[in-house]
């Protein structure tokens, strides 16, 4: 079986782009399949079958990393934690690596005339950091970036590369070695959806609403620190923005529902302790209940309004980039298996939920049609909630804290 054949192959190919980038004569690009995910694709003309995609090739390899599991609760102290998904550390980290002139790689996500474009940049000054902070809940576009980060280490600067954790070990098989001055954050990730099935959410959105929704926000903390998002809309009179929970998003729900990830998702091979980034990062979800201690009345910054992070060092270079980059944050010491509790894609990949192949028999059809099927399924759940709405606030605290023991 050749490299494209094998790649093919869903379970075998996670889309992080370290073949493209590697390909000496631009034989292989990455191009969208029949539901949109992206997979290599080799002009056999171009191909000079020098075999340095098969090396590039990081998934699925014997995974080498072995993680020292510290594990800490973070807030940023100096960043505005409120344009962050949750306590800021990325946005630390990087504002002290930008200001000591390094440069800084993350998904973006701009809207062009037609569609959203969800894609890894790279920044150099700190006034762009905003383009980078928070939660992209598609698959971001590598593209050629591999490429720059290795310009940036040849010419000795210091670089901050964050992304999902394949990505980070797609970084590592394109340079085939680490590197002194390269400092990595893996996120802890669920899955990806695809930018196709986004956009095609999004142009629905925009036909119900009869307005172009011009920039949409994951995760919104104007009500505190949860799952609500943002939509901003313009029509030719006027610009309002929409708050939504995520059951009112199709798209959202079905992302945390486990239905819309791309196929190796599923059996992931870095959803476990021994993580590629030199950092993992992402939200301290219940951190009330694992750490009470913290909300005792003692003065601390951690804050359930305004987000906890999880931050755990995996490695000597962790540690280093810490030291070095980490003076405006606050650590509080915690467990990698008590965060694992509440974000379980740090010891296993998400599961397909039972009507898994119900929902795909109709992915690639009309947008309406998802919304249609996605309605019928929430009107069970809709009633559920209504009359959960009914028990006041005391017994509902006391029913979670009973659940969650």
């Amino acid at each position: 079986m050749n490299f494209e054949e094998r790649l093919a192959q869903e379970n075998n190919c996670c889309g992080c782009g370290a073949c493209e980038n590697i390909c000496p004569t631009g034989a292989l690009v990455l191009k969208p399949d029949h539901a949109g995910f992206l997979y290599p694709s080799i002009d056999e003309i171009k191909c000079i079958q020098c075999s340095r995609c098969i090396n590039a090739c990081a998934y699925k390899k014997k995974n080498e990393y072995i993680s020292k599991e510290e594990t800490y609760a973070a807030v940023s102290k100096n960043t505005d934690v409120k344009k962050s998904s949750s306590g800021g550390v990325f946005s630390s980290l990087a504002f002290n690596i930008l200001k000591d002139g390094g440069t800084v790689y993350g998904c973006t996500m701009s809207r062009t005339d037609k569609e959203f474009d969800p894609h890894h940049i790279r920044i150099s000054h700190p006034k762009d950091l905003s383009l980078l902070q928070g939660s992209k809940y598609v698959q971001s576009e590598i593209g050629l970036m591999y490429r720059e980060v290795k310009k940036d280490l040849e010419n000795n600067l210091t670089v901050l590369f964050s992304g999902t954790p394949c990505q980070i070990d797609g970084l590592y098989g394109y340079l085939g070695k680490d590197h002194p001055y390269l400092f990595t954050i893996d996120t802890i990730c669920h899955g990806v959806p695809n930018k196709d099935l986004f956009n095609r959410y999004i142009r629905y959105e925009e036909s119900s609403k009869k307005a172009k929704i011009t920039n949409y926000v994951f995760r919104d903390k104007k009500d505190g620190w949860k799952l609500y998002g943002r939509m901003d809309l313009q029509d030719d009179s006027r610009k309002w923005s929409v708050y939504f929970e995520p059951e009112e998003s199709s798209y959202y729900q079905l992302f945390l529902n486990r239905y819309t990830y791309r196929e190796n998702c599923y059996a992931c091979p870095y959803a476990i302790k021994n993580r590629s980034g030199d950092i993992t990062m992402g939200d301290f979800w219940n951190i009330d209940l694992i750490h009470p201690e913290l909300f005792s009345g003692k003065e601390t910054g951690i804050s359930c309004d305004n987000g906890v992070s999880v931050l755990v060092i995996n490695s000597e270079k962790g540690q280093e980039l810490m030291k070095r980059y980490g003076q405006d944050m606050e650590l509080y010491p915690s467990e990698y298996n008590k965060v694992a509790q509440y974000n379980r894609q740090l010891i296993k990949p998400s599961e397909k939920p039972e009507d898994y192949e119900a929902f795909r028999r109709i992915m690639n059809n009309d947008y309406s049609e998802i919304e249609k099927w996605y309605q019928h399924k929430m009107m069970p759940i809709r009633a559920k909630r209504a009359i959960k709405r009914m028990i006041p606030a005391k017994q509902k605290e006391v029913i979670r804290r009973i659940r969650k023991r």
